[in-house]
């Protein structure tokens, strides 16, 4: 038997330290994606879950303009509807498709009209994602490749060394996800986007519980940042709304139909409260990580990469980060 060391973190086990600023105001941090390794215009830092309620043709059209990239879901009817969801939406932003390892026909057509693949896998440290890989970037050379999702630096560098653009990170911190429950694997999230990120440019996907969550993501190494549930109870999800409220599920729960036999679930479903628009809430979480930046002093987010630090918490400590007002009787 062996143990790792290391105490593995999370966003509650860490915040941000501020830093010495000569920003004149919070609107001087730029919290835009410059040199990004999907394309080459600026983009926002948040990219929406590939996910079957949220990547609809509706959210992504209200995120466009924000520069918020919003990749199609592998579940689509059709393949045309699939191409109308890429080309209708996309202006300012990359076009991106999710597939899977053995879609081939299916990611030939799509090659047609996007920008960057997604591939996904629930566990994407194997030969097979490996095989599919080094086909796609032979096939394709001019498209950029995203692959996920994983939760160790060794990983990672194995889809770099393959061939991947970025590699997306991850293993069970969703909101509706129960892969460590059901599976007992997974590294917490903080110290998985600090071992991948030595390795190249990754996506932070799940955990996410608001702004603050994306700027210590941020700082831990990560380019982008994957949100799914922030974005459930907005009005462009395809859920079914009744009451002001929207059912939400992972795509590894038996609502989302797709456990084969034999499985079983890693991923619940879950109805969460009505949040007005996606851009609306787009909009706060961008000045959230705005606000960060400001607090530390950078402007750019190469800069909070390089010289923002993280402060290891006591458990009193994420009662602290909370209101916690007492009144006198």
């Amino acid at each position: 038997m062996k143990i790792h060391e290391s105490v593995g973190l999370t966003y509650d086990d860490v915040l941000v330290r501020p830093g010495y600023s000569e920003l004149s105001s919070r609107q001087d941090a730029n919290f835009m994606v410059t040199n990004s390794p999907l394309h080459e215009k600026p983009l926002a830092p948040i990219i929406v879950a590939n996910m079957k309620t949220l990547a609809t043709v509706e959210m992504a059209y209200a995120l466009d303009e924000l520069g918020i990239m919003v990749p199609s879901h592998r579940f689509q009817r059709t393949i045309d509807q699939e191409v109308f969801h890429i080309t209708y939406t996309s202006t300012t932003t990359p076009e991106a498709a999710s597939i899977g390892v053995k879609e081939r026909e299916r990611t030939e057509k799509l090659a047609e009209h996007i920008d960057v693949f997604f591939l996904e896998l629930a566990h994407a440290d194997n030969k097979y994602a490996i095989q599919e890989i080094k086909w796609l970037k032979a096939t394709f050379p001019d498209k950029k490749l995203v692959v996920g999702n994983v939760a160790t630096g060794d990983a990672a560098k194995r889809l770099f060394d393959a061939g991947a653009d970025v590699v997306k990170v991850g293993i069970g911190p969703g909101a509706v996800c129960t892969t460590r429950l059901v599976t007992g694997c997974g590294v917490p999230q903080v110290s998985a986007l600090i071992e991948c990120a030595a390795e190249g440019p990754v996506i932070a996907d799940g955990g996410i519980r608001n702004s603050g969550d994306i700027v210590k993501a941020l700082v831990a190494g990560a380019t982008f940042v994957m949100i799914g549930s922030l974005f459930a109870g907005t009005d462009e999800t395809a859920g079914d709304k009744f009451n002001k409220k929207v059912m939400y599920y992972g795509m590894a729960s038996r609502e989302a139909g797709k456990v084969s036999d034999g499985n079983v679930p890693e991923g619940i479903s879950h109805v969460v409260p009505y949040a007005g628009s996606a851009a609306g809430v787009a909009r706060d979480l961008l000045a959230g990580v705005r606000q960060g930046m400001a607090m530390v002093g950078v402007s750019t987010l190469e800069e909070l990469r390089e010289k923002a630090e993280l402060q290891l918490v006591s458990v009193n400590s994420v009662i602290e980060n909370q209101p916690h007002i007492r009144f006198r009787v």
